[in-house]
């Protein structure tokens, strides 16, 4: 009797372990992988980088999981950099997702990213960056296959390809404000048929940019939705995103309606009861300086959307070490 409870209870903390951290996710075939010390929570750890070589890599075996299961992909990118760099150095790689032959998303990853404290046994006298992050939230079929190829010839980018359960990441209840005294715009929309208020959004537009003060070695999510007012041309709304002053990324999604009737309930700069698109979002992982426990992000419109504006919600997500 005593035999069976212990073997239950290995395999409760088994499930536990599985639940609780996210699983590694090695590349198809023969791939250069090379070992980054990299500094967490219980100390510095090794983690296994792959290299986006002229052929690509390729994921498509995705043991521990089953065909229908929810999976968060996690992708982190780094690049190698000299030493004694005090400067960004940009790199970009294109992320492609199959389901057989069909087509799911194509999307150029761009990041811009300082020297971290993180290197390699097997490259000595070079450091690499920050890690770049980018998730993606897809249910598992038994054609899915994620890609990941070079944008520039030449160029060394290393990553590492994390899953786990869709629901795995814990969110706060609360949400991020920004630094000076904005309006909090209330939405509302329809959730199993019953009316749903969300507070938190902020009016991002041409002339009005929202500017956040983030927690170092945080991981954020950046909710957005168009606001739908016949004034724009546009299908697609773009949002751009500074670091600390520095560029990092722009943004792009499709000006979708929601099926939600999703609506602005403020009224502020005549924009109650105008219509929104479909929510979208990226995370942002917040990196750990060594001078001050925070970094400063800005949100604004490329010049060349004329007229579009959007609302933005920012949620503070647990992070998993890299």
């Amino acid at each position: 009797m005593k035999l069976i409870q212990l073997y239950r209870f290995f395999i409760l903390v088994f499930v536990l372990l599985s639940v609780i951290y996210p699983k590694a996710i090695k590349p198809k075939g023969q791939e250069d992988m090379l070992k980054l010390v990299v500094e967490t929570k219980e100390g510095n750890k090794i983690r296994p980088y792959y290299v986006i070589d002229k052929n690509g890599l390729t994921y498509s075996d995705f043991k521990g999981f089953k065909i229908g299961d929810k999976i968060g992909f996690q992708i982190m990118s780094r690049t190698h950099m000299a030493s004694n760099s005090n400067s960004s150095k940009k790199y970009q790689f294109e992320l492609i997702i199959m389901d057989g032959k069909k087509e799911l998303l194509r999307r150029d990853l761009s990041y811009n990213k300082k020297t971290a404290n993180v290197t390699s046994p097997e490259k000595k006298g070079f450091y690499f960056s920050h890690a770049g992050y980018w998730f993606e939230d897809i249910k598992l079929t038994k054609g899915l296959k994620i890609i990941l190829k070079s944008k520039i010839k030449g160029q060394k980018i290393y990553v590492r390809l994390l899953a786990n359960k869709k629901d795995e990441l814990s969110k706060s209840d609360s949400f991020m404000r920004p630094l000076d005294s904005q309006k909090n715009i209330a939405v509302e929309y329809l959730k199993n048929n019953k009316k749903i208020k969300s507070r938190g959004w902020f009016l991002v537009s041409d002339d009005n940019k929202q500017e956040f003060m983030i927690p170092a070695n945080r991981l954020v999510r950046v909710f957005c939705r168009s606001i739908i007012d016949n004034q724009s041309d546009n299908s697609d709304y773009i949002i751009k995103v500074h670091e600390n002053g520095q560029w990092i990324a722009n943004y792009m999604f499709d000006e979708e309606m929601t099926e939600n009737k999703a609506r602005i309930m403020t009224d502020y700069r005549k924009m109650k009861n105008l219509s929104l698109s479909k929510t979208r979002s990226f995370y942002l992982s917040v990196p750990k300086a060594t001078d001050v426990n925070y970094s400063y992000y800005s949100f604004s419109i490329p010049d060349e959307m004329n007229n579009e504006k959007m609302l933005i919600k920012i949620v503070e997500y647990e992070k998993s070490d890299n």
